[in-house]
C-alpha cells in the first residue's frame, strides 16, 4: 500500500469558495491508499472558545470538514500550534468533530491518542516541539508537546511495527533546517522511527537519507518541511504572507507489511479559487536549490547558511511588507530563533540517541 503525507491544511475560508473548489480524489491524484495531513486550526472556534491571547487565532467552518473527507484525507494530526487558539474547550469541541468525520481512530496527535494504526504494523506519531508551542497543564486534549527526543510517547501497538513521525518543529517562513532539526531527526530513527515528516514552516523544504540503507531499499528519511497543501486564512497579521505561499510536497512511503519505503514526492498547488494541480516531484526530495544544498554541506557550515537565512528573515519580510503590505515575523519569534541556535552550540555535536520507545 502507498502513503502519502501532505503539509498544513486550514480552511479559514467561505464555504461557498470551498464548495465549488475542484479537487481530484487524492488517492487518485496521488496513486495512494491513504492520505494523512496536519489540520492546523480549531473547527468553529469562535462559537465553543475565547481567543487566547497573543497569537493569530485560525478557525475553520465545521460544514468544510464533510469535503475534506470527501475528496481523500482519512487521517489528520492535531499536533500542531494551532489546535489550542481558542482554549481546552474549543479543542475538545474540534477533536470531537475530526472523529464524527474522520473517525475516531484517525485523529492523533494529542493527549488521548498520540498516534494511530495506518495499517497492520504501520502506525503514525504526531508531535510538537518546544519552539512551535508552550507546554500545556495536563489537559484533556493537549497536543504532545517535547523538549526532546527522549520524551517522544511510545505508541507501537506492537513492538515490532514500524512508525512514520509527523514532526510539528522549526522556524516559518524558513525552508532550510536547523542542526537542532537534524539532530532531533536522527535521534527519533535511532529510537525506532522508519521516517521523519516535518511541518510548520509554511514553505516547502527538503528531506535527507538518515541511515546507511539506501532509501530505495528501506532506509530512513527526513523531510524537514511539506510546507502548505490548503491553507486559507483570512487576511490579518503575518499570515497575509501565507496567501502566497500555495507550493507544497506530498511525502510517498510503500508500506508492504514489512519495511516502510520512501517512495518519493509530488508537488501540489492550489490556486485562488481552491484548484488542485498534481505534478510528480522533481528529484528525489523536494525544496529549493539552496535548501538541498544546505543539508550536503558540512554540519558547521550547514548551521552558518541557517542562521544567515534567519538572521535575514526579517529583513526579506520588511521588504515584503513594504511592496505589498505582508507583515514581518514577530521580535519573539526572532528571539525564539536566536535561542534554539545558542542551545544548539552549547550542545555540540551530541545527538539524542533515544527515541519515541524510550
Amino acid at each position: 500500500m502507498r502513503i502519502a503525507v501532505v503539509g498544513d491544511i486550514c480552511l479559514e475560508t467561505d464555504l461557498d469558495t470551498w464548495r465549488d473548489a475542484r479537487i481530484p480524489d487524492l488517492h487518485d491524484a496521488f496513486g495512494a491508499d491513504v492520505v494523512v495531513g496536519n489540520f492546523e486550526s480549531v473547527v468553529d472556534g469562535s462559537f465553543v472558545g475565547t481567543p487566547v491571547a497573543g497569537k493569530v487565532h485560525l478557525s475553520a467552518p465545521g460544514g468544510a470538514l464533510a469535503k475534506l473527507k470527501r475528496v481523500g484525507i482519512d487521517y489528520v494530526s492535531v499536533a500542531n500550534n494551532h489546535i489550542m487558539d481558542y482554549g481546552a474547550d474549543a479543542a475538545r469541541e474540534t477533536v470531537a468533530k475530526l472523529e464524527s468525520v474522520f473517525g475516531e481512530d484517525r485523529v492523533f496527535g494529542w493527549t488521548g491518542r498520540p498516534g494511530a494504526e495506518l495499517a497492520a504494523g504501520l502506525e503514525v506519531l504526531g508531535l510538537c516541539f518546544t519552539e512551535t508551542n508552550p507546554r500545556t497543564a495536563g489537559g484533556a486534549v493537549d497536543p504532545i508537546v517535547v523538549d526532546t527526543v527522549d520524551e517522544a510517547p511510545a505508541v507501537r501497538a506492537h513492538p515490532d511495527s514500524a512508525l512514520l513521525v509527523c514532526a510539528h518543529w522549526g522556524e516559518e517562513q524558513l525552508s532550510l533546517a536547523s542542526a537542532e532539526q537534524r539532530r532531533r531527526a536522527r535521534g527519533l530513527v535511532a529510537g525506532g522511527a522508519s521516517h521523519v515528516v516535518g511541518s510548520h514552516s509554511h514553505v516547502m523544504g527538503s528531506g535527507e537519507p538518515l541511515s546507511d540503507t539506501p532509501v530505495t531499499e528501506g532506509g530512513s528519511t527526513a523531510l524537514y518541511g511539506l510546507g502548505n497543501f490548503l491553507f486559507r486564512v483570512m487576511p490579518k497579521g503575518n499570515f497575509r504572507s501565507l496567501a502566497s505561499n500555495t507550493r507544497s510536497a506530498a511525502a510517498l512511503y510503500d508500506w508492504d507489511g514489512a519495511t516502510l519505503r520512501y517512495a518519493g514526492w509530488c508537488e501540489c498547488r492550489f490556486d485562488r479559487l481552491l484548484h488542485l494541480e498534481v505534478r510528480p516531484g522533481r528529484g528525489v526530495f523536494p525544496g529549493s536549490y539552496l535548501s538541498r544544498a544546505q543539508l550536503s554541506l558540512s554540519e558547521s557550515t550547514a548551521e552558518r547558511v541557517y542562521e544567515w537565512a534567519l538572521s535575514t528573515r526579517g529583513l526579506r519580510l520588511g521588504a515584503a511588507k513594504v511592496l505589498t503590505g505582508v507583515e514581518r515575523p514577530s521580535v519573539r519569534k526572532l528571539r525564539t530563533g536566536l535561542g534554539l541556535m545558542r542551545a544548539s552550540r552549547r550542545s555540540g555535536t551530541t545527538s539524542d540517541s533515544r527515541g519515541p520507545d524510550s
